[in-house]
């Protein structure tokens, strides 16, 4: 149990330098680091531990201990990963996916689209892994929370194992699984009595120092839940003004007319100007088609300027790669959304452009709210 516990401490500790580095301009080798040295010292401090609540042959402290971090990893991670889904936020298939051919789309881009499909799937999905997160916290309603999250975490695990998913989050399945079926195991017999006794308190009289550690613990993993709550519901309710304006753009856009320096200008194959633009809801996943077919990522940025953007080539690709962008290319100007009418002047390798493009099928999933 003790080696779950510490792989489950490794999984928050990883995510928590993800977040903190990789989305703040930091390199991937400097989160790694960050997160090395941050784990060998955790590892430590937990084995010391242990090592001594061995040798005092408190066996039951132990138990308590690897329970607490496990119940509360597992709930903190099914809280982050519920509420998105909730507002629709989780399975977004892309657009470019759904406008290609299927032989051409990847397995992750497939079970998104299949597991996006339906929103009901997606809230209930969302309500699994939500309120079971939230009962883990309660030592009279954690059992009951880790059997109802079996299927669900072992569905993750499997989505993550045979759609090659990639980036964290397999390693995560895979600790969050085990974390799950340690916390199962660890009183089978009272899981085979279930109807007979709900109660599942240890009684274990903790230190000073080392209850007010688990306190500490405790109010830790309860407010970041309710970050977590909070900061969706918060960004879904008040919107600032550049989400809404890039909320309005999502869609796909084919290029119906183009004038270069004031004449109209036929493209034809050449690669330096987009026949196709794929806004989607995730901005990490936007996807352009150049007129000799070959596609790039690219980054939308609006300037201080109103109705001002910056379009840049992102050669280092969708999803979460590092971003490698193209400044010498980039298209920089002023546009304007009118009905499903894009059109964008500006400036691009020094020469004047005027784009008129037109929204059209497929557009992006709908929620309920």
């Amino acid at each position: 149990m003790s080696t779950v516990s510490v792989l489950g401490l490794g999984i928050t500790l990883l995510y928590a330098c993800a977040r903190l580095f990789l989305k703040h301009g930091y390199s991937e080798v400097e989160a790694l680091g960050v997160f090395a040295a941050l784990m060998v010292v955790m590892t430590g401090a937990f084995v010391v531990l242990m090592k001594r609540l061995r040798r005092e042959e408190k066996s039951l402290t132990i138990d308590y201990l690897n329970l607490g971090v496990q119940r509360y990893v597992l709930a903190l991670f099914m809280v982050n990963y519920g509420v998105p889904k909730l507002f629709g936020r989780f399975f977004d298939y892309q657009l470019f996916a759904l406008d290609s051919p299927m032989g051409m789309a990847s397995d992750f881009e497939l079970a998104w689209y299949y597991f996006g499909l339906n929103p009901w799937q997606e809230l209930i999905a969302g309500l699994m892994e939500l309120l079971p997160g939230l009962l883990l916290l309660h030592r009279r309603t954690y059992y009951l929370a880790a059997v109802v999250l079996l299927p669900v975490v072992g569905q993750v695990f499997v989505l993550n194992f045979f759609f090659k998913i990639g980036g964290l989050t397999f390693p995560f399945a895979a600790v969050l699984l085990a974390c799950n079926l340690s916390i199962l195991a660890s009183e089978m017999d009272k899981i085979l009595a279930f109807v007979r006794s709900l109660n599942t308190r240890i009684e274990v009289t903790l230190s000073a120092s080392l209850g007010r550690g688990v306190l500490a613990g405790r109010l830790l993993v309860v407010g970041l839940c309710l970050f977590f709550i909070a900061k969706p519901i918060i960004a879904e309710l008040t919107p600032n003004e550049e989400e809404q304006r890039y909320n309005a753009l999502v869609g796909v856009y084919s290029l119906e007319s183009m004038k270069k320096s004031g004449v109209i200008f036929d493209p034809a194959t050449s690669h330096d100007y987009y026949k196709d633009l794929y806004f989607e809801r995730q901005e990490r996943f936007n996807t352009l088609r150049r007129f000799d077919n070959k596609i790039d990522a690219f980054m939308w940025r609006f300037s201080d300027d109103e109705g001002g953007f910056t379009l840049k080539i992102n050669a280092g690709g969708i999803g979460d790669r590092t971003d490698v962008l193209d400044e010498e290319s980039a298209l920089t100007g002023r546009y304007s959304l009118n009905g499903d009418r894009l059109i964008l002047t500006g400036t691009q390798n020094g020469e004047s452009l005027e784009l008129s493009y037109l929204r059209r099928e497929p557009h992006p999933k709908s929620w309920f709210w």
